[in-house]
């Protein structure tokens, strides 16, 4: 029997069956597998064949039938029936094999014993392929900056970008995706289907086994996207939970290298889509910063035999689109995930039927594409040609193995359960408690709804049910709570600070309500009439500003007193509530002095020529107010950090981490249309 998953998790999702039917609403759907010779790859340079008898123009006059002509139709029947015998001799197979799979099934290439698809079966049609591919795909991150999926972050109902790119890129390397031979594994937190928490045990086990089920003779791709690191002289991939504090919770890239290396497949590619920054350069949390050097020649120092390629070369970031570039509607999210789907899309039908099973994966011809078109739509962007990123194929190749087609397939294997937690339930009531709109922007949950809201604590890493004994709330209502004011001081304190900033953050929202309502952006030029409309703007801050700072006075005041209220449920709660308190205030400061900028004429030039017709605010980390502003946002990450000290391993201490990193600065950069939200 399966192992139930733990509670607060969705369902742990078979590895091997990562087997969907064909997307039917993405501009571009990727086959499930490879299909030949019916397989017809969505380029425009591809021409359909057309009859040579075929006619235009106006209505066809046809001839008075010959005297002859019965004969003529008598010969013609014999034809069609012998034709139909030797069809059902020889042919049938043949087709009835091109036609499986209209209903999911994975159709086998023919095989016509030419020798280029492998040695025929007995049933005459071809092997599979000896390739396997694993996609590990990390957005969601609590301590890092979330990335780009495209599908999933617009709300829609969608397709998920990365799963259909990977069956592309797995039909183009000739991947196995049959229902009882399904190669191709696709680990990822933005899935449609097995949304799955990144957690860094769920990521090593998944890797390790897969390594370690891979036959000699195999070929095989390992695709890791999200964030990585280099501390000292040690590289790290950055799971969900990853703080770049605190190296323990990172995956080392030595442990992967050594998995590698025990790996006996006899062709290891390994693909690290790191480094991303959106198109924007807005950097809300760490983990977007450019690719270092050491970076850089630790990640391409692979094991014997292992071919690595790299998103980036140093001093560089990878790019990923939360916006489609102009005139490159084949770009969302990863540029690197669009760029080889884009190779993989222009790369000749001959080429792929002419494959072999003992063929190598041709990498480098997928890089080249890739590298050309990175190009192209850097300047399609207004990122100019100069600052493409630039992507390094390194690495060597391994001893070649002789093709068995007699050995069974690669052992299947599932991912990993998470690790267990409380019940869901339990931490509902927390969420319920401390939920608040976030400081800036929306994000976007994982069945593709935007909100503005935090993300809730639930389903992204686990708590044990023995630290949360002590936590657990003594089930008065907050109604109750406020009828008795000298009795519960710090609750009463958390509350009021917390319904402040629902209620301020809320009426600051767009009309709709999907988004937070503060200007982020400004076209055009600075008038008399523009600079009226700022200082009416000006009034959202200043009102908030006026709030916050008699709630943080009030709390700064009892501070003193915590330890007297018994229940470290609202202990934590109050610590929460006033650096949420102080780092809002400092924000709402940072945000009328960006708002100023318009009203006196201090923003940065724009470049029409780069179509430069605005400027974007963005968030970075150094802070453009007054010290005694920088001093209140230093306060918060002060009671963030006492916080996640004295709560360890409760939810608390996880919303205190990943507010602690978020950067309360704003900066004006030139903004550049390049394109709008995508809505396909």
């Amino acid at each position: 029997m399966p192992q139930q998953p733990p509670p607060g998790y969705p369902p742990t999702p078979m590895a091997e069956p990562v087997y969907h039917s064909p997307p039917t609403q993405h501009h571009e759907p990727a086959p499930p597998a490879y299909h030949a010779p019916a397989v017809h790859h969505h380029d425009s340079t591809f021409a359909t064949a057309t009859s040579p008898n075929a006619t235009s123009g106006g209505g066809r006059k046809y001839p008075r039938r010959s005297p002859n002509s019965k004969f003529i139709w008598v010969g013609v029947a014999l034809l069609v029936t012998a034709g139909i015998v030797v069809g059902g001799l020889f042919g049938i197979p043949y087709f009835k094999n091109m036609n499986k799979g209209k209903n999911g099934d994975q159709a086998t290439t023919p095989n016509p014993n030419d020798g280029k698809n492998g040695p025929p079966t007995k049933t005459g049609t071809s092997v599979p392929f000896p390739r396997r591919m694993l996609v590990i795909n990390v957005t969601r991150y609590l301590y890092c900056n979330a990335l780009s999926a495209d599908s999933t972050e617009r709300g829609s109902q969608t397709q998920d970008t990365v799963t259909i790119t990977s069956k592309r890129l797995a039909a183009a390397w000739r991947v196995p995706m049959e229902k009882d031979n399904n190669q191709l594994y696709v680990l990822s937190d933005t899935a449609r289907k097995d949304t799955r928490p990144m957690l860094k045990p769920v990521i090593m086990e998944s890797y390790a086994s897969f390594c370690e089920s891979s036959r000699a003779q195999d070929h095989v791709v390992l695709y890791f996207g999200g964030h990585a690191v280099e501390k000292g002289d040690k590289a790290y991939f950055v799971p969900t939970e990853g703080d770049l504090e605190e190296p323990e919770t990172l995956i080392p890239l030595d442990d992967l290298w050594a998995k590698l290396k025990d790996c006996r497949a006899q062709q290891k590619i390994v693909i690290f889509d790191v480094c991303r920054l959106n198109e924007a350069g807005d950097t809300f949390r760490p983990g977007s910063e450019k690719m270092s050097e050491k970076l850089e020649k630790l990640l391409l120092a692979a094991p014997p035999g292992v071919q690595v390629l790299i998103a980036c070369s140093a001093e560089q970031n990878a790019f990923e689109y939360r916006q489609v570039p102009n005139d490159a509607p084949d770009v969302a999210g990863s540029l690197l995930l669009s760029t080889l789907k884009y190779a993989a899309n222009k790369r000749k039908s001959k080429d792929v039927l002419e494959d072999k099973p003992t063929d190598s994966i041709p990498i480098q011809g997928f890089v080249d594409i890739a590298k050309v078109r990175m190009k192209e739509v850097a300047g399609l962007a207004n990122k100019g040609d100069a600052i493409a990123p630039v992507p390094k194929l390194g690495g060597s190749d391994g001893t070649t193995v002789a093709f068995n087609a007699e050995e069974p397939p690669a052992r299947r294997f599932n991912f990993p359960d998470p690790p267990k937690s409380i019940p869901a339930t339990e931490l509902a009531k927390i969420s319920d408690t401390v939920r608040i709109p976030l400081i800036r922007g929306t994000r976007v949950d994982p069945n593709g709804i935007t909100s503005t809201d935090e993300e809730p604590v639930e389903g992204t890493v686990p708590f044990s049910a023995d630290t949360m004994a002590a936590y657990k709330p003594d089930g008065l209502t907050d109604e109750e709570i406020k009828k008795d004011p000298e009795k519960y001081p710090i609750r009463i304190a958390a509350i009021d600070a917390l319904e402040a900033i629902r209620m301020q953050w809320k009426a600051t929202q767009s009309a709709d309500g999907m988004s937070s309502g503060l200007r982020d952006k400004f076209v055009g030029d600075t008038n008399d009439n523009v600079k009226k409309l700022i200082v009416a703007e000006q009034e959202t801050p200043a009102r908030i500003i006026l709030e916050l700072d008699d709630k943080a006075k009030a709390m700064d005041a009892l501070l003193p007193n915590l330890d007297k209220e018994p229940s470290k449920f609202w202990q934590a709660t109050f610590l929460y509530a006033l650096a949420q308190v102080k780092a809002r205030l400092a924000f709402m400061h940072e945000y009328d002095l960006a708002l100023g900028n318009i009203r006196t004429d201090t923003l940065p030039p724009r470049d029409d020529k780069k179509g430069q017709s605005g400027i974007q605010m963005v968030s970075v980390e150094k802070m453009k107010s007054k010290k005694d502003i920088r001093d209140i946002g230093d306060a918060a990450k002060e009671i963030y950090t006492k916080l996640a000290d004295e709560h360890k391993g409760t939810p608390w201490a996880v919303l205190a981490k990943r507010s602690r990193v978020i950067s309360l600065g704003l900066e004006w950069r030139p903004l550049a249309e390049a394109g709008k939200l995508r809505d396909d």
